[in-house]
């Protein structure tokens, strides 16, 4: 499932030691596992690349980036059938 790839996408960008089973439906990807506006950004280009989609300008917004439960659906409702 894509789930799996976009936790270990969230544990590469992270700047801190976390594990797959510490990501939750509540977590707060940028204060929770220490990311900053470069990391987000790596991980926005990160989440594109590998699920053939592209954020939206307006969706780039720290609501949906920043929860790990609202970026899942987002990406979700987006990604391309495999």
């Amino acid at each position: 499932s894509f789930e799996k790839e976009l936790k270990n996408l969230i544990i590469k960008n992270s700047i801190l030691r976390i594990s797959e089973s510490e990501i939750t439906d509540e977590s707060d990807i940028i204060n929770d596992f220490g990311y900053n506006s470069i990391t987000i950004i790596q991980i926005v280009i990160d989440i594109e690349r590998e699920f053939g989609i592209e954020f939206e300008e307006d969706d780039l917004a720290i609501d949906i980036i920043g929860n790990y439960k609202t970026l899942k659906e987002y990406i979700g409702k987006r990604i391309p059938v495999r």
